[in-house]
């Protein structure tokens, strides 16, 4: 799933398109600053362009949380409330049904159907500053009942709905855009907090998401990225997700100081991750094309591993075409 540089189709992912046969895309505001009618055209555009080279209709998603985090932002769209808001009002099932149906009626208007939301992770006090306006609440109960309302909400409207950071990143005090957190806590207390998880599984959640973070009680060498404990043991086996598992950006800080992106990218894969976010450098997407290509040559991963990926997003991919059958 691959960035693009500006507000208008360019030259460059159209090479992605046609060459490199990209057809997932991720936007951010430096491609929605325009305003509603011109991030139309672009997502419009970009389906064109997948046609014209013969690929199924592009995945195109966004980070439509609400509060900090907001792409489709005044003074163009709906200021939406965040998530610390939803969890502290008077009816905070109304809250969040009314901020899901806000986000899918925006998203629904440009042409974006998948939305890298809701964050399921713990505003835990005093550990959780880099996350606090991003989470629901600290009640494990209250993050899972929002969690999957605000998943059936969204979905309803046929934009797939992502929840994240599996398990939880709750216990983070540095920020993976930029550092490689540690969570120290034991496997008990991180299967309890990762309970809002399960039930976004049981809801129906399409895709969930990753992070650049180390959980040494269920992996004391890889990163959630790369550990295929966290992906099949703990994800797949133990809570029954048949959906699509994302990586986080792989340029952020947690991924760059210890790995090249395109190696990022088949440990990712080998680890049972099925799509990979690569949200600015589009030559890193080139890149990591070709390392997964040689991986798969020389026998590092094999095309099994990839099918079942591909067979996954395209059950996601039907969902949003469909208009949400599953």
């Amino acid at each position: 799933m691959a960035g693009l540089p500006g507000s208008e189709m360019d030259d460059y992912t159209r090479e992605l398109i046609h060459h490199f046969r990209v057809n997932n895309f991720i936007l951010f505001k430096r491609n929605l600053s325009k305003g509603p009618e011109p991030a139309f055209l672009l997502t419009s555009e970009i389906r064109q362009a997948c046609l014209e080279a013969g690929l199924s209709p592009p995945l195109i998603a966004v980070d439509q949380e609400g509060g900090p985090v907001q792409r489709l932002a005044p003074p163009f769209w709906t200021k939406m409330v965040s998530n610390q808001e939803v969890g502290l009002a008077n009816m905070p099932e109304e809250a969040v049904v009314e901020q899901a149906k806000t986000a899918a009626e925006l998203l629904n208007e440009v042409g974006i159907n998948i939305n890298l939301a809701p964050v399921l992770d713990l505003a835990l006090s005093g550990q959780n500053k880099v996350m606090a306006e991003r989470c629901y609440s600290c009640d494990i109960s209250l993050t899972a009942s929002l969690g999957m309302l605000y998943i059936t909400t969204l979905q309803s409207y046929s934009i797939a709905a992502t929840a994240k950071h599996f398990p939880g990143i709750g216990r983070i005090q540095q920020d993976p855009h930029f550092k490689r957190p540690s969570i120290s806590a034991d496997a008990e207390t991180i299967l309890s907090e990762a309970q809002p998880f399960q039930q976004a599984i049981e809801a129906g959640v399409m895709a969930i998401m990753t992070s650049h973070i180390l959980f040494p009680a269920f992996d004391n060498k890889n990163i959630a990225t790369f550990s295929n404990a966290i992906a099949n043991q703990l994800l797949r086996s133990k809570f029954g997700f048949k959906g699509v598992l994302m990586t986080d950006d792989l340029e952020m800080g947690g991924i760059v100081e210890h790995n090249f992106v395109p190696e990022a990218a088949v440990k990712a894969l080998k680890a049972g991750h099925d799509m990979l976010l690569i949200c600015h450098d589009q030559e890193l997407v080139k890149e990591s094309i070709m390392t997964i290509e040689k991986a798969v040559a020389n026998g590092t991963l094999s095309m099994k591993r990839l099918k079942e990926s591909s067979n996954r997003i395209n059950k996601l991919r039907f969902f949003v075409e469909s208009g949400g059958t599953t």
